[in-house]
């Protein structure tokens, strides 16, 4: 028998998609980590075999276990049906591939994310009755379906008291991504909702999100919404912000470099700048990523470089920034930015938040974002309450004019920002890791 007082709390941060300390995964599982610290008696964080895990105190980084089998499969699948890194949902069928063969492929990975699964709580070094929270910030189909199988193969064998947190930050339509019935899904969800052994929690980090989910399953006490996590060093850096020099205006498009967040128009936009706003030259870095597979974004890299070699004379100077980067440095470069733009052209950003764009608010920098996006809806309400913290285009042509507002009156909005920060703050005071311990069917 075991003793109560010896009982321990885990959470087990299980992502596949962290394979190095730089881009958006990192940022992500450790600001949680950090958190859950202060909350559960163990944190480890599972990720892909490519990580190398920087020394992080009181955290724990091990490598999922994977089969040689579904390893193989994957190296095979990887080449015949290759992928693009700009999918605009995450799980969309390759085209002409028959759908019997998607489906088996689903299932397999499923089967595979579901022995990963088992194997890495077999690895913990827990005690019988210790409570263990097994969070997956990014649930997709892939996800869910991998967590149904552990559930229907496993869960007998593992002799752990568990609870799956799965974070959805795509509506349903993407999240599907037409593998899968509205119907059945809908189904898949709430019988998943309902189960206790182990006790499955779904998540979301948009208001919309949560109301289309809780719409398809007609499940209320699920779908909770958790705040975007943002790592400590976002406000710190606000500091760099106000002591910087300020003879030029600095305008930055970061994060991912993705065809669904308007890269593939910068062609288009970059040109549109003047060199100055009246007497302050303009000044315009954007991030990029040499390593990506989409062809789409090799070429808007390609057209990048040649445009930063030219730098006309009526246009403004361009400053590519290698990415993904680590986290030091991508803060760095957001507190040395005066104005985030953000040309999401998507319609998944109608519900699907911004980390970039909580980041920047979070290092006083206001934002261009495009009109129907969640980070609009932000910008709108806050404009409500007399609070400007960004502004809102209809079109990709309108952001230089957009901008150029916005520099003649930056201090005005900074402050505003500042405020709204401080809001946001008070509204989100509980994390991530805290909310995973709220039992939304008690509620």
């Amino acid at each position: 028998m075991f003793s109560e007082a010896a009982a321990k709390s885990w959470l087990v941060i299980f992502d596949p998609t962290l394979k190095s300390c730089a881009g958006h995964s990192y940022n992500y599982d450790f600001t949680v980590a950090d958190q859950a610290k202060e909350r559960f008696d163990r944190v480890v964080i599972y990720a892909d075999e490519e990580f190398q895990a920087p020394g992080v105190r009181d955290i724990t980084v091990k490598c999922i276990p994977q089969s040689l089998f579904l390893r193989v499969l994957r190296s095979v699948v990887g080449r015949i049906l290759p992928r693009t890194d700009s999918a605009a949902a995450p799980n969309a069928p390759t085209a002409g591939v028959p759908q019997p063969l998607l489906r088996l492929w689903k299932n397999l990975r499923a089967r595979g994310l579901a022995a990963s699964l088992v194997r890495a709580l077999r690895l913990l070094e827990s005690s019988p009755g210790d409570r263990i929270h097994v969070f997956l910030q990014r649930a997709d189909l892939y996800e869910i379906a991998g967590v149904d199988a552990f559930c229907a193969r496993y869960t007998a064998t593992t002799g752990k008291e568990l609870t799956f947190h799965l974070l959805l930050r795509h509506d349903p339509a993407i999240t599907r991504a037409e593998q899968e019935s509205t119907e059945a899904f809908g189904a898949r969800l709430s019988r998943l909702s309902t189960a206790t052994n182990p006790d499955i929690r779904f998540h979301t980090d948009s208001e919309a999100i949560a109301r289309a989910y809780r719409t398809l399953t007609g499940v209320e006490k699920q779908f909770t919404v958790v705040p975007i996590p943002v790592s400590r060093k976002a406000s710190a850096n606000t500091r760099i912000q106000t002591d910087r020099t300020t003879h030029l205006v600095r305008i930055s498009i970061l994060g991912s470099p993705r065809m669904e967040k308007g890269f593939g128009t910068l062609p288009t936009l970059i040109p549109l700048f003047p060199a100055t706003f009246g007497d302050t030259p303009v000044h315009l870095a954007v991030q990029i990523d040499r390593r990506t597979a989409d062809p789409s974004v090799v070429r808007v890299i390609r057209w990048l470089d040649a445009y930063a070699v030219r730098s006309p004379d009526n246009g403004p100077v361009l400053e590519l920034l290698d990415g993904p980067a680590p986290e030091d440095v991508y803060f760095s470069w957001l507190a040395r930015t005066d104005i985030l733009v953000a040309p999401y052209i998507s319609p998944k950003y109608a519900t699907s938040t911004s980390g970039v764009f909580i980041e920047a608010l979070h290092c006083g920098v206001p934002s261009v974002v495009m009109r129907g996006t969640w980070s609009s809806e932000l910008i709108r309400e806050a404009a409500r309450r007399g609070l400007a913290i960004g502004e809102v285009v209809d079109c990709v042509e309108a952001i230089p004019e957009c901008t150029r507002n916005i520099c003649t009156r930056l201090a005005h909005y900074g402050l505003d920002v500042g405020t709204y920060v401080d809001e946001w703050k008070r509204k989100y005071s509980a994390g991530v890791a805290e909310l995973l311990t709220a039992d939304p069917r008690s509620a």
